[in-house]
């Protein structure tokens, strides 16, 4: 993940894990190990810290519980939020009333974001567990990310 992604490896996990498809964790990902494994030989992975273990169980856990992250025919529409910003990725998973928005910042500065639709309904944003009943501005720090979800499920 550090070899590919550099600083932005977090943002692409979260990316990865919230868009159509089945997550995957690599070995060691939790514990921030940032070497290349073999790939035919023994390669040991030294445990000790799992300083993403928080990040990743998070956001696993909602990928298993919420409808709209399910994958294929069960889980969500993806729907792109447009901003004129090319170092913002935003989007929604939209399952009936069960929602997950996924707010991605790509630069090294802080970035508001006023939402083009504001959403009037009861959400939890995944890692602060802050809840809202009104999501019409959005602040994320440099590489920063925020994740809400409903709480219809």
């Amino acid at each position: 993940m550090f070899e590919r992604y550099g600083n932005t490896h977090l943002i692409q996990a979260i990316l990865a894990f919230t868009i159509d498809g089945m997550p995957l964790l690599y070995s060691g990902q939790e514990a921030g190990l940032n070497k290349r494994l073999k790939f035919f030989e023994k390669d040991v992975i030294e445990w000790g810290d799992y300083i993403y273990a928080d990040l990743f169980s998070a956001i696993l856990k909602l990928h298993q519980k919420h409808p709209a992250l399910w994958n294929g025919k069960y889980g969500g529409t993806f729907e792109k939020m447009d901003y004129e910003d090319d170092d913002l990725y935003c989007y929604q998973r939209v399952k009936e009333d069960n929602k997950v928005f996924v707010f991605l910042n790509f630069s090294d500065t802080i970035k508001f974001i006023d939402l083009k639709d504001p959403v009037f309904q009861s959400l939890t944003e995944l890692y602060s567990q802050e809840k809202t009943d009104l999501l019409n501005k959005v602040e994320l720090g440099p590489l920063g990310y925020k994740v809400f979800y409903t709480n219809s499920f």
